[in-house]
């Protein structure tokens, strides 16, 4: 079962905690039975190793396969999809709101205009500065969410028209408001798009819990930690599978099946006449005389089940 460490036991010593020594000295904190590397800033430096003694050197958030019951609060089960405290799990709740509001950024396209409310204007983005019809129309809210608005309804490279999602009304016509950043990423994995945002860390943070679920549902892996700030809590990533292989960030989704790939069989039957002596390679009655020559080609399609 999946457990995802969401607090450190034990508290520091003052010296652990405290003390700034010089760039790469390594002292042993004998109470907590961990060495910690100092970078001439940091108090306390930074764990690098632990020795046991009932205390967890893993960082915060870290994740681990177990084929049993782990007697340690300080890890919880992350196949169980439940909203965990913010105020019991304070140190977890607060290294992921941290990441939410510092996240990294990406590139998205603006287009400004007179919204559905006669006499406003408001601000649509799009993932291409040259929409074409059927692409995704985004609204990012002064919380924070990034939503699914519409559809490009008509569109050119100086305006838009888009069609709402939620009644089918189409927009004003919308003008080209160059490059933004904003901190949403977005995946799309098996026709299922997720908005998230990438901390510095590498986590993948989600407001967007129903998205999160139909994911799950449909591949099994959900890896994204879904936060909720209004109620202070939040929900762990999950996945069905221990380990599917080597991949370059843990969690991420790895297609079912073969991969594609072509090869060719040759069949050089040659036929002739055993009377006329032609080897032993050769078959065929004394009336055929012939060679040939067949090449055939295959293909094994990556398979989605």
């Amino acid at each position: 079962m999946g457990r995802v460490l969401v607090q450190q036991p034990g508290t520091n010593t003052t010296k652990a905690s405290t003390e700034i020594l010089p760039k790469n000295v390594i002292i042993v904190d004998e109470d907590l039975h961990q060495l910690r590397l100092h970078d001439g800033t940091t108090p306390g430096g930074h764990v690098i190793g632990s020795s046991g003694g009932g205390n967890n050197s893993n960082a915060l958030l870290s994740f681990m396969w177990a084929d049993h019951q782990l007697n340690d609060v300080s890890w919880l089960r992350a196949d169980t999809f439940s909203w965990q405290s913010g105020d019991v799990y304070k140190a977890a709740y607060e290294h992921l709101v941290d990441d939410f509001e510092n996240a990294q950024t990406s590139t998205y396209y603006a287009w400004t205009g007179e919204g559905f409310i006669a006499g406003t204007q408001e601000t649509v983005y799009t993932t291409s500065q040259v929409p074409s019809v059927g692409d995704t129309v985004y609204y990012y809210g002064s919380d924070g969410l990034f939503l699914r608005y519409g559809t490009v309804a008509t569109a050119s490279s100086a305006n838009i028209t888009f069609t709402y999602a939620g009644d089918g009304a189409t927009s004003s016509s919308m003008a080209y408001g160059g490059e933004t950043l904003l901190p949403v990423h977005l995946e799309t994995i098996g026709g299922i798009t997720v908005a998230y945002r990438l901390a510095q860390d590498g986590h993948k943070i989600t407001t967007h819990e129903t998205d999160a679920v139909a994911l799950y549902e449909a591949t099994g892996i959900a890896w994204y930690y879904i936060l909720d700030t209004t109620n202070r809590q939040f929900k762990l990533p999950r996945t069905k599978w221990g380990f599917t292989g080597l991949r370059d960030s843990v969690g991420g989704y790895v297609a079912p099946g073969l991969p594609d790939h072509n090869h060719k069989i040759i069949i050089n039957t040659k036929w002739g006449s055993k009377s006329a002596n032609n080897g032993p390679n050769w078959c065929g009655d004394d009336a055929t005389r012939a060679t040939n020559i067949a090449a055939t080609s295959t293909n094994a399609s990556q398979s989605n089940s």
